[in-house]
């Protein structure tokens, strides 16, 4: 059933990858929302308008979905990675971010964000824009990656599933994990998604302590060079053509799991800092 589900949703693999699809950003978005300040959650309801993209769950996702369908903000384009040099154990802004990438947009966000004097379907467009950074940037294969676009030029297939590497770390380990959820349901299923069961199954799974260490870190620079090691270890010896399966799902999966829920932690502290009722 899971390669069933996968002929679905991962038919079109000829296009380019955007991070962590739907369920992974929504997935984020989801955790993040219980870690919310009510000063923050108060805000977020306020600058989000009826609609698809009304929760912090799909306020995420709008940057893949709506921004990019219409092409209204093509000048973000390069705002979604940072290519570091795959040498590298560090990131060197002047080397690995001469122009624009998701570490100088996070930074540009966050200070136009809290300007409250600003317009506020302004501000609305920037929050979309810097909750789906965050999250972008604790995918590793949006910070580094020898073929200098992340993997996309590297063509894989995952049980049975042809796709690139970046679209098997965006949603095609994601979307088997959802599968063997689904799968675990039974016949009579559930009106639950199984999106939001992972997110439950995930938020449950941070202690506090994992927590207030993940939230202590505030630097993005961080967040980018913690993807380093796992996208090294993990994706760099994965040749064109490759076949992946069980046994690399099985390694992706905690590792993708473990950066959903720093990058939920992290959103949710970010956002409590910009939106705190004294600022």
């Amino acid at each position: 059933m899971a390669a069933l589900c996968l002929a679905t949703v991962l038919a079109p693999a000829a296009e380019p990858a955007v991070a962590w699809g739907e369920a992974g950003h929504w997935t984020i978005g989801e955790i993040a929302a219980h870690f919310l300040s009510p000063a923050a959650e108060l805000e977020v309801e306020r600058l989000l308008e009826p609609g698809p993209y009304d929760t912090l769950a799909t306020a995420g996702y709008w940057a893949d979905a709506h921004a990019r369908l219409y092409r209204s903000y093509d000048d973000y384009l390069d705002r979604h990675f940072i290519d570091v040099d795959p040498a590298a154990d560090t990131i060197d802004l002047a080397r690995d971010c001469p122009g624009d990438c998701v570490l100088r947009a996070i930074d540009d966000l966050s200070r136009r964000l809290g300007d409250r004097g600003r317009p506020r379907w302004r501000r609305a467009q920037d929050f979309r824009f810097l909750v789906h950074f965050v999250e972008d940037v604790h995918q590793p294969l949006h910070v580094t990656h020898p073929d200098d676009r992340g993997g996309n030029l590297t063509s894989v297939v995952l049980l049975g599933e042809e796709m690139n590497l970046h679209s098997a770390w965006d949603y095609g380990f994601i979307e088997l994990r959802l599968a063997a959820l689904d799968d675990a349901r039974g016949p009579m299923g559930s009106d639950v998604p199984a999106w939001r069961e992972w997110a439950y199954e995930l938020r449950l799974a941070i202690d506090r302590e994992q927590r207030e260490a993940w939230a202590a870190e505030t630097d993005p620079v961080r967040w980018a060079e913690e993807g380093i090691e796992p996208a090294r270890r993990l994706t760099f010896d994965v040749e064109d053509g490759a076949e992946l399966g069980r046994e690399d799902y099985d390694a992706a999966l905690p590792v993708i799991e473990r950066r959903v829920q720093m990058a939920a932690v992290r959103l949710a502290t970010l956002l409590n800092r910009l939106f705190d009722e004294e600022r």
